[in-house]
């Protein structure tokens, strides 16, 4: 009996110490000892043949995705990227574990994110959107919507794929140390349409803010940085009764609902604004003075939005207050 206990005891150590493992990532000791490869022939890239329709492309295998990158290789043999408007590979290959591969296989894979800064903008205006993309071939249906972790590991993330925004899209967080093979491949070969950031932003509405909503105050996306500007923009908000929520630190649960019933959102920066995407049709979005908006934010919004000249930051915020008990 006291064996059997021992057993348990350890398996459960065991299955927790591989846990831990997977939760970490070493990326900065990794790119560095990974730098040396990339003088070697075998990390020359291989060109890639064949048409790309719809702006995917499809990669006939076996091929495999590297955990760091994205990369794809195929036949042992880095492939060229795709465009950076289409993600490029922002981050480098991982060749240790390229080299001394531990793999997983899925049928088919389609490598969607592996960015350098994982946020909110990002899944809203890069990884959704790129899912989406997908549908565009009917054969993908089966793919498996490849995540680099430090996406994976965002509780936004996590709220979207609990909430099924991406379904029936299947999504895997591609562990660290794992390279993800598969006999096919898609990739997209251009950025992703206004359309599917409108549509990936529905979801998300439908999602956490269901139906028509009563008209609520002003929203000021703020992320939770100090400095003068931040300041002003938070005494701005409580003056005019606007809510000032940091799109990267806000559950789904209280951000969308906010932001679906906001007449008007002021946010602190372009990367801000691309939560205002999840605002309903036909809500006016800004920006203070020197601020700039992403042209995929801009061109997926129904309005497009202002760059406030300075001193009107809170004079435009109260022309939309609707003053509530909070």
């Amino acid at each position: 009996m006291a064996k059997g206990r021992d057993a348990d005891a350890r398996a459960r150590m065991l299955t927790a110490a591989r846990a831990a493992w997977a939760r970490l990532d070493f990326a900065g000791l990794r790119a560095a000892l990974s730098t040396p490869w990339e003088a070697l022939p075998r990390a020359a890239r291989r060109p890639l043949d064949g048409p790309v329709a719809e702006g995917l492309r499809r990669i006939e295998g076996p091929v495999a995705a590297n955990p760091m990158s994205g990369a794809l290789f195929l036949g042992g043999r880095r492939l060229a990227p795709p465009p950076p408007g289409a993600g490029g590979e922002p981050r480098p290959t991982d060749w240790i574990v390229q080299t001394f591969p531990s793999r997983l296989r899925y049928p088919a894979i389609a490598p969607i994110w592996y960015g350098e800064r994982a946020d909110l903008a990002a899944i809203l205006t890069e990884a959704l959107p790129r899912a989406l993309m997908l549908d565009r071939d009917p054969e993908a249906a089966g793919a498996v919507a490849l995540v680099g972790l430090p996406l994976a590991r965002l509780d936004r993330m996590q709220e979207m794929l609990n909430a099924g925004v991406f379904a029936p899209r299947a999504v895997k967080a591609h562990a660290w140390d794992k390279v993800i093979s598969a006999p096919r491949a898609w990739r997209p070969e251009a950025a992703p349409a206004a359309a599917e950031l409108r549509e990936g932003a529905r979801r998300v509405r439908e999602a956490f803010a269901g139906g028509a909503r009563d008209v609520g105050p002003p929203v000021v996306l703020l992320p939770s940085v100090d400095g003068e500007a931040a300041r002003a923009l938070r005494a701005a908000a409580g003056r005019t009764g606007a809510l000032a929520l940091d799109p990267d630190a806000t559950p789904l649960s209280r951000l969308v609902p906010a932001l679906a019933a906001a007449p008007r959102i002021l946010a602190a920066d372009g990367r801000a604004l691309a939560a205002a995407l999840l605002a309903s049709p036909g809500a006016a979005a800004a920006l203070p003075a020197g601020g700039e908006a992403p042209i995929s934010v801009a061109s997926a919004m129904e309005i497009p939005p202002e760059i406030l000249p300075h001193g009107a930051t809170e004079p435009w915020l109260a022309s939309g207050a609707v003053f509530v008990s909070r």
